[in-house]
């Protein structure tokens, strides 16, 4: 939903240089040093981490050891190491030398390859149930019968969580006319390997993701760690998708294929809904497409509107496992949006509009609006530490913050989420 009415006038009035200087001094000086006292900590009690979660040893950095708790990143680095790098590399060759020599053979050449490479990765039996999983949707697809599509592929959906067939797939992995830009395709290179090198340093320096087990170290860790914890986990998570997104997008442009936009940093996110808009432009699309606007959307009423949103969140939460804390964070930004959404409703009407506009000049209006949005952001860091660290987490990080911290804690962060909002409003209009 587009901002419009006051809230579109505060996003576009720019602020004193000073004042702005000043926010993002704060904003860049709060990572800094509470990313130094997650670093200290980790070195503290790194000998009792490494004894608990058995640390792997470094190769690159200064000797630091490396936190590999994260199953997901060691997953998939484990799994880009062994096969995924040459397979994907095949497919780029393949699909360059057959553009330029076979084009009329293209299609079914680079099908060929794609059988043969999921056969590589997860075995006969893994290939035989993709290929099972796409003959079931294309047959029921040509029913044209919308209900029987989603309930065939959330029966499908529902298939890959069970634990039989997700060992079929991950046994193995344990033992238009393309123009390609060699220049983009270098700085895309060069630029996943950067984010790799950052992702990897992370998990040298500080070991947010063993500490994030260990309840005794977040129940007495200071404020400043807490802050770097939560900052680094949301950070580490868009680095990683920048990774798994990123090398796919540099393919698909060597293929003809415009990808959506990578994952847009979440230090400059500020709202429920900007964050579903922006981190995950392809899901976000998918969702409105297929889910929102098909059940309503915002076309036939409040209630209708919040109907849509909620089915969309549902299918979100059953995607990832339907696990309790999914639930709970799939709860949290239902609610952060539909808040977020009444409220730009409220705002423009004629007669809220009159009031903001006699009381408050846009500066002031622009000052409220990153109000509003240091509670949304951090509420937002609150989820989004129950996705990332599950519900135990979200509890110690609510607990010490709102109710062993009351009242100065949550002004501290209040504050301090002020200056990061009227950051990410500048970057939005500056990008305008």
């Amino acid at each position: 939903m587009r901002c419009s009415g006051a809230a579109g006038r505060s996003q576009s009035a720019p602020l004193p240089t000073c004042e702005l200087a000043l926010y993002l001094a704060v904003t860049v000086g709060f990572h800094l040093y509470s990313f130094y006292q997650v670093f200290k900590v980790s070195r503290i009690y790194e000998k009792d981490l490494d004894s608990e979660f058995g640390f792997e040893k470094g190769f690159f950095i200064w000797g630091f050891k490396k936190d590999p708790t994260d199953f997901e990143w060691s997953f998939w680095t484990e799994w880009v190491k062994k096969l995924l790098l040459w397979t994907l590399l095949g497919h780029v060759i393949i699909s360059q030398v057959t553009n330029a020599f076979f084009p009329k053979f293209r299609t079914w050449l680079l099908m060929i390859y794609g059988m043969l490479a999921c056969f590589i990765t997860v075995g006969y039996k893994g290939l035989a149930v993709i290929l099972l999983h796409l003959l079931i949707s294309f047959a029921v697809a040509q029913l044209r019968v919308p209900a029987l599509s989603w309930l065939c592929s959330v029966l499908l959906l529902y298939s890959l969580q069970m634990d039989s067939l997700g060992k079929i797939q991950m046994r193995r992995t344990e033992t238009s006319v393309p123009k390609t830009d060699l220049v983009c395709l270098l700085l895309g290179a060069v630029r996943i390997f950067f984010w790799w090198w950052l992702t990897e340093s992370m998990l040298h320096f500080m070991y947010i993701h063993a500490i994030q087990h260990q309840e005794t170290i977040l129940e007495s860790a200071s404020y400043w760690t807490l802050g770097g914890l939560g900052f680094a986990h949301t950070l580490f998570f868009y680095l990683k998708y920048l990774l798994l997104y990123g090398i796919p997008s540099i393919i698909m442009c060597l293929d003809g294929i415009k990808p959506p936009r990578l994952p847009r940093c979440t230090s400059s996110l500020y709202s429920f809904t900007g964050t579903w808009r922006e981190f995950d432009v392809g899901l976000h699309r998918w969702l409105v497409r297929y889910i929102y606007v098909p059940l309503g959307g915002s076309r036939h009423g409040l209630l209708r509107m919040m109907f849509s949103s909620a089915m969309a969140f549902s299918f979100v939460c059953y995607w990832h496992g339907g696990h309790s804390f999914m639930l709970n964070w799939a709860a949290m930004n239902w609610v952060g949006v539909m808040l977020e959404n009444v409220l730009k409703m409220i705002c423009a009407v004629s007669p809220t509009q009159e009031i903001i506009g006699r009381f408050l000049s846009t500066r002031m209006q622009r000052r409220a609006h990153g109000a509003l949005g240091s509670v949304a952001t951090t509420l937002l860091i609150l989820s989004n530490l129950v996705f990332l660290c599950g519900n135990e987490v979200g509890k110690i990080y609510w607990n010490r913050t709102f109710i062993q911290g009351w009242p100065w804690t949550p002004i501290a962060v209040l504050g301090y989420f002020y200056c990061y909002t009227q950051v990410g409003i500048e970057y939005d209009r500056i990008k305008k």
